[in-house]
């Protein structure tokens, strides 16, 4: 009975059905962002599935598709499959291991289906051996010599087995970073501290350090709400010592051994938002920056105004009708609504644009709106994965494994000589376990080798 299930449990059969399941749990996972917010996940599940999507991430979420590579039940499917290659190897393995140490066989049944091409040469069977073992490193032959045996390439059959021995590896070094590493998120708003990283619904990791937003850059592709590109500029900070540094979507940064993705972004309103605009004077030529909030005022002595900044529309735009309206709340068109009011009291409101510099320009200054601090947070994925180095030693017994298998043929070779008067009659036959279409030209062209040393032998003697 353990016999059966041993064998089936190493069967092909079982592995194909265990990888169509890795597979298609796997596109699930990819297409269901990992550790994402609750928010951010039902959203993009509305495009497909409309006003069902916050059931179907209930349902996702507790079949743990929102943090699939940390669960039980996808583990131990990885488990199966590294139990069934190890199963299969070692059922396959004894005789593949009796084939790359045995002897070359000279049995004639073994090659009497591969005859190839005779020709008679002026020679002895003493120098048609010297040339066989000029051309060929592992070779034997018959008591009689009447048989000469050469092989090349047996080690390609242990192509399957380094695979083998590579995806098990791989499965192991993703165990390692399960259990001892983590992948989570850490969400900052500009300007403060953060050292808390969230791996799941429940779990909290405290990091060694603290990591500071200081500020959150997006750029946008023009006349469109989507982002072309985003990243965070952070500092951490460890032991009073300050380390700066800058996270996009394709360069991660690593620091003390925990890796730091772009994740995602958002804009939180809350009354800490700082405006930095810069207000040059055509009449001195001065330029002053300011930083302030909604409702703070400052004045231009050279104009005799004071300024209010009153309002703040992070996407600025227009309706069909030409009025000004807010379409977002990303920072996509940010603007800022000033109210000018001179000596004699009199006020006038005007929109400045951080996109449209010409929007600033007035008759005897200009405003710049240079940022929007303390608004915007960013998500940054955290991770630790002491298994990563055990999956590129993985990945690269892989490599050698499938090269081996598919890029180096077992070819055998057999040499029969028959003497008759004067002259010897050579026979070859050839075999190739893997592209056999090219074979018999292969073959071919290793008789002409070998009829040419043959000769040559002859002319040495």
């Amino acid at each position: 009975m353990m016999k059966k299930i041993f064998k089936a449990a190493g069967s092909l059969r079982f592995a194909l059905v265990l990888f169509a399941v890795i597979i298609f749990v796997s596109s699930v996972g990819t297409f269901i962002k990992q550790h994402a917010p609750a928010e951010e996940t039902t959203e993009r599940l509305s495009s497909v599935f409309g006003e069902a999507a916050p059931t179907v991430y209930n349902f996702l979420d507790k079949t743990g598709f929102t943090d699939l590579y940390h669960t039980y039940w996808f583990n131990s499917i990885l488990l199966l499959l590294a139990l069934n290659l190890i199963f299969c190897s070692v059922d396959k393995f004894p005789a593949t291991w009796r084939k790359l140490t045995g002897k070359i066989s000279t049995d004639k049944d073994a090659f009497s289906a591969y005859f190839v091409e005779e020709k008679e040469f002026n020679t002895s069977s003493e120098n048609v051996a010297k040339a066989f073992e000029s051309v060929f490193s592992r070779w034997r032959k018959t008591g009689s010599e009447d048989v000469l045996a050469a092989e090349k390439g047996r080690y390609g059959k242990s192509g399957a087995f380094i695979t083998h021995l590579g995806l098990v590896i791989l499965i192991a070094g993703g165990f390692i970073g399960g259990i001892f590493g983590y992948n989570g998120n850490i969400a900052i708003l500009e300007g403060k501290l953060e050292h808390i990283v969230t791996a799941g619904k429940d779990k909290e990791i405290e990091l060694p350090f603290s990591v500071y937003l200081e500020n959150f850059e997006s750029e946008f592709y023009e006349n469109s709400p989507k982002q072309s590109s985003f990243r965070s500029k952070i500092h951490f900070i460890k032991d009073n010592v300050t380390t700066d540094a800058v996270v996009s979507v394709n360069s991660p940064v690593k620091f003390d051994g925990v890796t730091f993705y772009q994740s995602s972004y958002g804009v939180f309103p809350n009354r800490d938002v700082i405006f930095k605009f810069t207000v040059d004077s055509l009449i001195s030529g001065v330029s002053s920056e300011y930083s302030m909030g909604i409702g703070q005022e400052f004045e231009i002595p050279d104009l005799k105004l004071k300024v209010m900044l009153n309002d703040f529309a992070p996407a600025l735009g227009k309706d069909s009708e030409g009025n000004l309206i807010n379409f977002s709340t990303q920072l996509v068109n940010p603007a800022l609504n000033f109210v000018f009011t001179n000596q004699e009291g009199e006020s006038a409101s005007e929109w400045i644009l951080m996109k449209d510099p010409a929007s600033g320009d007035f008759t005897n200054m200009h405003i710049t709106f240079n940022d929007v601090w303390g608004a915007e947070y960013t998500v940054l994925s955290a991770r630790i994965d002491p298994g990563l180095p055990v999956i590129y030693l993985g990945f690269i017994i892989i490599s050698i494994g499938v090269m081996t298998a598919f890029y180096t043929s077992h070819r055998r070779v057999w040499i029969v000589t028959k003497p008759g008067g004067r002259n010897i009659s050579v026979r070859l036959f050839y075999h190739k376990d893997k592209g056999k279409v090219t074979a018999q030209r292969e073959a071919e062209k290793l008789f002409r080798g070998l009829s040419a040393e043959i000769e040559k032998s002859r002319g040495e003697k």
